[in-house]
C-alpha cells in the first residue's frame, strides 16, 4: 500500500508542474487534473484526512473512506471538466475554485 506521506508527496508535485500552466491558461484537459489533485490536497488538509485514516481497521473502512475521497475530487474535476467545454465565460479551474 501507498502511505499517505507518499501520496501527499505525489500530489504536492503534480500541482507544482501544472498550477503554472494554469496561469497561463495553456493547460487543456491536464487542467482538469490539476483540479483533480488540488481537491485531494485541499480535502486531506481541511478534514484532518490524515489523522482519519489511522483510525481506520477494515477494509470496508478504508474502501469507504476512500469512495469519498476520490468521488469528491472526481466530482469537483468533472465540474471543472464541464465549465471549461460548456465555455461559459469562466475556465473550469476557476468553477472548480468556487466549487470548492
Amino acid at each position: 500500500m501507498v502511505s499517505v506521506s507518499d501520496t501527499a508527496s505525489h500530489v504536492l508535485a503534480i500541482i507544482i508542474v501544472l498550477f503554472p500552466l494554469a496561469l497561463l491558461g495553456v493547460l487543456g484537459l491536464a487542467g482538469v487534473v490539476l483540479v483533480h489533485e488540488a481537491v485531494h490536497a485541499l480535502d486531506w488538509a481541511r478534514w484532518g484526512w490524515v489523522a482519519h485514516r489511522k483510525t481506520l481497521k477494515t477494509g470496508d473502512e478504508l474502501q469507504a473512506f476512500s469512495a469519498v475521497a476520490e468521488g469528491h475530487a472526481q466530482l469537483v474535476a468533472e465540474d471543472a471538466g464541464t465549465a471549461a467545454v460548456v465555455g461559459d465565460g469562466d475556465n473550469g479551474v476557476d468553477i472548480a475554485c468556487d466549487a470548492l
